[in-house]
Formats: structure tokens, sequence, C-alpha cells
């Protein structure tokens, strides 16, 4: 009895809270990701682009697709390498604190929090 409560349970929560079911423990933390992502990227977005880029601007499929071609993998390559977060580690304490987590977490991170924040998720991201 206590077995098929327990399942009830689970397929009431992945019924209930269906985002959860697509971040899977490997793919990412999109917590650590929407940390790094307002303490790194919003700045340099803004710098570079001239504005802040949310994750909310892009469909899941348009942040997916992006994530996939050589401009945006060579991007987040760059942006999120160790040697990159230890040259903005003297004026970002994220950066410095992010320091010993490697590339592919990271990137990871990223991707898992511009998907969880995109336009047409569940919880699109509020942040501009």
């Amino acid at each position: 009895m206590r077995a098929t409560l327990t399942c009830l349970f689970a397929a009431s929560a992945m019924l209930i809270f269906p985002a959860a079911e697509s971040f899977a423990e490997g793919d990412g933390n999109w917590k650590r990701g929407r940390i790094y992502y307002r303490a790194a990227c919003t700045s340099c977005h803004t710098e570079e682009v001239g504005e802040s880029i949310s994750p909310a601007s892009k469909k899941i499929a348009e942040w997916e697709a992006w994530i996939e071609t050589p401009e945006g993998a060579e991007h987040l390559a760059e942006y999120v390498s160790q040697e990159y977060r230890a040259s903005i580690a003297p004026d970002n304490k994220v950066a410095e604190k992010f320091a010993p987590i490697g590339n592919d977490d990271l990137w990871a991170d990223i991707r898992a929090f511009v998907i969880y924040g995109a336009k047409d998720s569940a919880t699109p991201a509020t942040c501009n």
C-alpha cells in the first residue's frame, strides 16, 4: 500500500510540476546558471550589445538552435571557460566563486537557465 501511495504521489508531482521533469540531474543547475548569467553575462551583453538579453527574449527551440550553432557554441565556450572566469574574477565575485566549476558543468547550467526562463517555458524569466 505504501509503495502504491509513493507511486501515486510521484505521478501527481510530475503532472503538477512538469518543468521539473525536463531538468533531470546532469542537465545543468538552472539556479546556478541564473546566478552566473546575471553576474557575468548580463553586464557583458549590456556593454557589447547595448542591452541585456533576457532568457525570455527567445523561445526554447530558438535557444536550443542558437546553442547548437557554431557561433553559439563558440560564444558559450569562451564566456563560461575557467580562463575567462579567472580574467574577470578580480572585479566579479561570482566568477571568482565559480572558478572551480568545470567548463562543461557551467555551460550546462547556463543552458538550463535560458531554457528554464525561455519565453514559452512554464517559468519565463522576468529580468531584463
